[in-house]
C-alpha cells in the first residue's frame, strides 16, 4: 500500500505533519512536542483567529490548562521561527482571544512510498 504525506510549507519552513517534523532549509529543527502540536493547530488554519479553547483542546484534549501554558507554547514557537510579537511574519496574538497564523500556507503531498519505506515515529 503507497501512502503520501502532508507537508505545510511556509517562509523557510516546512511542516511534514504526518511525520511530525518541522524543518528550515531542509534541515529538522528540534522543537518540544506541544510546541509542535501548538504550530500544527495554528498553521492548518492559516489567517483565521485559532480560540484558546480550541489550541486547548487538540493540544490538551484530557488536562486542564491555563492560558499561560498556551503563551508559553508560542513564545517558544517564535523563537525556534525567529520573529518576535512585535514584527510577526508568523504568528499574531489577539487579546484574550488566540492567535492567527498570518504567513501564506502551501500544501503539497510528498511522493507516495510503498509502506515498508515509511519510517515509524513515536
Amino acid at each position: 500500500m503507497l501512502k503520501r504525506g502532508r507537508v505545510l510549507s511556509f517562509g523557510p519552513f516546512r511542516l511534514r505533519v504526518h511525520e511530525r517534523v518541522l524543518e528550515k532549509h531542509g534541515q529538522p529543527v528540534s522543537i518540544p512536542e506541544k510546541t509542535l502540536a501548538v504550530l500544527c493547530v495554528l498553521v492548518e488554519s492559516p489567517g483565521q483567529l485559532v480560540e484558546k479553547e480550541t489550541i486547548k483542546q487538540k493540544v490538551w484534549p484530557d488536562t486542564f490548562v491555563e492560558d499561560t501554558n498556551i503563551a508559553f507554547q508560542v513564545s517558544t514557537l517564535r523563537r525556534l521561527l525567529e520573529e518576535s510579537a512585535n514584527h510577526p511574519r508568523f504568528i499574531v496574538t489577539v487579546p484574550k482571544r488566540g492567535y492567527r497564523f498570518i504567513a501564506e500556507v502551501l500544501e503539497e503531498l510528498e511522493p507516495a512510498l510503498p509502506r515498508s519505506e515509511e519510517r515509524r515515529v513515536g
